[in-house]
């Protein structure tokens, strides 16, 4: 039976971020909870959380190929494998507020099919000129029929850092997409978490953005690029 919402967070290592997550979804009431299913993908960790919580309906997945920076894969698994009519992409590193998960999960009747939601975040620098930011731009709210069948990541970004989310985000306005930032409270808090280990540099997916952008914005094709299993389903 299809849910309301789809709540995708992948993680890379990072679990006891996942034990927050749960413990946020878990304190949440019966009510709500009934309408939505939370997707877990482990982007192949070193060591992946333990996820039991027979009270919720959630489903865990693991990345089995080892690929740098797979945000884009990441997050088309758990597009692919979800069945809500909306979808809410968060990172682990990201806590919503117990309020704001509220609101959304409430207000889901109230938003347009045609619409990208973005959400009020605190303590968030943009990475290429270090200026803090209202919002992040990998955590939003989208139809999720639109977004497999007009938008998706792109797996080319993959193995190296950064612009896999503004890509995504100017195919949703080829398409015709708009874009809304919910402005009346904060709905997530920035845990300020990452992957030391990771080269961060950003020249060589800046470059592949713009020619792609010159090229079109074209949807991306060639999904799930790696092999991946089941590991929990409630």
């Amino acid at each position: 039976m299809n849910k309301k919402l789809s709540v995708i967070v992948p993680y890379y290592n990072n679990v006891e971020r996942v034990t927050r997550q749960l413990e946020l979804w878990q304190s949440l009431p019966t009510y709500i909870t009934r309408d939505v299913e939370f997707i877990l993908i482990d982007d192949c960790s070193e060591r992946a959380a333990s996820v039991h919580a027979e009270a919720l309906n959630i489903k865990h997945f693991r990345v089995k190929t080892e690929i740098d920076w797979n945000q884009p894969g990441a997050r088309n698994l758990g597009a692919f494998v979800a069945s809500g009519e909306w979808a809410l992409f968060y990172d682990v590193d990201q806590l919503p507020t117990r309020e704001g998960l509220l609101m959304i999960i409430e207000r889901l009747n109230d938003f347009h099919a045609g619409f990208m939601y973005f959400f009020r975040i605190n303590r968030l620098i943009n990475p290429v000129n270090g200026k803090p930011l209202e919002y992040h731009p990998s955590t939003f709210l989208i139809s999720l029929p639109l977004f497999k069948w007009h938008v998706m990541f792109d797996e080319d970004f993959s193995g190296h850092y950064g612009y896999d989310d503004l890509y995504m985000h100017a195919v949703w306005e080829k398409f015709g997409g708009q874009f809304v930032l919910l402005n009346d409270m904060v709905f997530f808090e920035d845990l300020d978490s990452g992957t030391p280990s990771l080269s961060r540099d950003l020249e060589r997916n800046a470059a592949l953005e713009l020619a792609k952008r010159q090229a079109g914005s074209k949807k991306p094709s060639h999904f799930l690029r790696f092999e991946w299993e089941q590991v929990f389903a409630s």
